[in-house]
């Protein structure tokens, strides 16, 4: 169907793109895709575009891992297409009076919710959904023991958290979450023991979980359930109705799990149930872009129509899970976070309390960098997906990529710390990088920064509430809270955490100054600097300084 399209419109959304916060004049497929990493640092696997910051390979600009068909326009409506096939979108692309969508299927569905941003924004997530409310502990400070690939051994890896216990007491680091990623590396008693240490020190446990099985030996998954899904045929087939296998993200033999398949889904929730019997207060979901287009599923579908639906099913599968265990365990409060995702009616969101946007390249760039994750949050935010989590520090650090910088973990810690959460991963090559892998300096800008991220906790709080209840994102774009400021439709490297609370991290490498667009009224530091908007203004942004402002005369941070 096309449509017409007035020459200013704005076309904002999609899920979690990297590239800009309005599409118009782009075009594009929707299609769930993972590896979207930056050309900026790996020339020489693909050529660097102009600017050498839009480029994500193997992808494209457009590539993201958490796709939503879904926009709101500037023209006072929302937009959902609410089917799971390919979709193409030529949004003023090709002609400036007009946009178009298509969907590689037998018939089109959507929504139209006319209305201001607010009110489309309302009723498209009232119909593709709205992530949870996580409890009050998921909000604090969430550290990951990560898997090295390459390294790791059950030994070692044994070895490493316990250093970390150590290493909370030694630099007075208190996270309020600690994941243990290789759990399956760790005999049962070996993990009851450790997930009781935890526990007894105030520190709620996690463990990680995926969309497929596979024959790695990593610590990330049991090989044996490998084994066990293909034998009991719990996964995606050919045509023949052998099992379809491929060669995983970890190099070894891998299977999508069939979440049509109401006995793969019971054998899925028994091992989710397991995990949090062991003691388990969450978990990273990860994956769930595997399925290719020639997969044969339970239900009748193939891959073209199960590839951005797959995050759905296993998100809700997993849910559906948890919310078993809580009803039966009254005191206990689950958490966890997913990776891919899509829109629907309902779509992922429903079923989530978070997302990290994937893996993110151990650099500064616009493509998946640091510079990546504003535009990122705040274009899936207005779709529901409002609860972001980014790996500080950056993750992906392989074959051209630099290992994360102190001046890097520093900004990027800046960024997260105003931000719906604040967890620190590592990345896969160098391995974690501490607060204390540094230098005494970053462990204390480190501690500096946790402290206030507890502090704006309530805060968080109180807009997670009111975005479940009305879909308005916690960290929202400049645009939708000043629709008149021509300046501020633009900014895609600042949010409003809140009304009163305006966000400008540095995401530049080696700058000491920030450009900020202030929106209209009076802003003061809390050194007590006033800025008068709307107006443009360099601040000083040194490597020890997060470039915040409060509203004059309100105090989004003090209850």
């Amino acid at each position: 169907d096309s449509f017409s399209s007035a020459g200013s419109e704005a076309f904002r959304g999609f899920g979690g793109r990297h590239d800009r916060l309005d599409q118009r004049g782009t075009e594009f497929y929707n299609w769930t895709q993972q590896e979207n990493l930056s050309s900026g640092s790996a020339s020489a696997f693909t050529p660097v575009v102009p600017g050498g910051e839009d480029h994500l390979f193997p992808n494209g600009p457009h590539a993201a891992y958490y796709v939503q068909s879904s926009f709101i326009s500037s023209s006072g409506y929302g937009f959902l297409l609410d089917r799971d096939e390919l979709s193409h979108w030529r949004l003023a692309s090709d002609r400036p009076d007009a946009w178009q969508v298509q969907s590689f299927g037998s018939r089109l569905d959507y929504v139209v919710a006319p209305g201001t941003a607010p009110e489309a924004i309302g009723k498209i997530t009232s119909i593709s959904g709205r992530q949870r409310v996580p409890p009050r502990w998921a909000l604090g400070q969430i550290l990951d023991r990560e898997v090295i690939y390459e390294n790791d051994s059950p030994s070692k890896y044994e070895a490493e958290v316990r250093q970390d216990l150590a290493d909370f007491d030694r630099y007075g680091i208190h996270p309020s979450a600690y994941r243990i990623e290789g759990w399956q590396f760790l005999p049962d008693d070996v993990l009851a023991e450790i997930i009781a240490e935890l526990r007894r020190r105030g520190i709620h446990p996690m463990v990680y979980f995926r969309a497929f099985v596979g024959k790695d030996e990593i610590g990330t998954d049991d090989p044996s359930a490998y084994d066990e899904a293909l034998a009991k045929g719990y996964v995606a087939t050919h045509a023949d109705g052998t099992p379809y296998t491929f060669t995983s993200n970890f190099n070894a033999d891998g299977a999508q799990i069939d979440f049509t398949d109401p006995d793969a889904v019971a054998w899925w929730q028994d091992r989710v149930r397991r995990a949090l019997q062991l003691g388990a207060d969450g978990f990273m979901q990860d994956f769930g872009e595997q399925v290719l287009s020639d997969m044969h599923f339970a239900d009748g579908s193939t891959g073209a129509t199960m590839h951005n639906r797959l995050p759905v099913l296993f998100h809700r599968a997993t849910f559906e899970a948890v919310r078993r265990f809580e009803r039966s365990h009254p005191g206990r409060h689950i958490f966890y976070f997913t990776r891919a995702g899509y829109s629907g009616s309902p779509g992922s969101a429903r079923w989530e309390f978070a997302n990290f946007p994937g893996d993110e390249t151990t650099d500064w760039t616009r493509s998946s960098g640091l510079a990546s994750l504003t535009p990122d949050m705040l274009n899936r935010g207005i779709g529901g997906a409002y609860g972001f989590s980014t790996d500080i520090g950056g993750y992906f650090d392989v074959a051209l990529y630099q290992p994360t910088t102190k001046e890097l973990f520093i900004r990027w810690a800046q960024w997260a710390a105003l931000s719906p959460m604040f967890r620190l991963h590592g990345s896969v090559g160098a391995g974690v990088h501490m607060p204390w892998t540094f230098d005494e300096e970053t462990l204390d800008r480190y501690r500096a920064l946790a402290r206030l991220h507890e502090r704006a906790i309530p805060l968080i709080q109180r807009l997670w509430k009111r975005a479940r209840r009305t879909g308005i994102p916690i960290a929202r774009p400049l645009w939708l809270s000043y629709p008149k400021d021509p300046a501020a439709a633009s900014q895609d490297q600042e949010w409003l955490l809140g009304p009163d609370l305006l966000v400008a991290p540095v995401v530049e490498q080696g700058a000491s100054t920030r450009r900020v667009h202030f929106p209209r009224g009076c802003w003061r530091t809390r050194g007590g600097e006033r800025y008068s908007g709307p107006s443009d203004v360099t601040v000083a942004a040194p490597l020890s300084r997060l470039p915040f402002f409060i509203r004059c005369g309100a105090h989004p941070l003090d209850r």
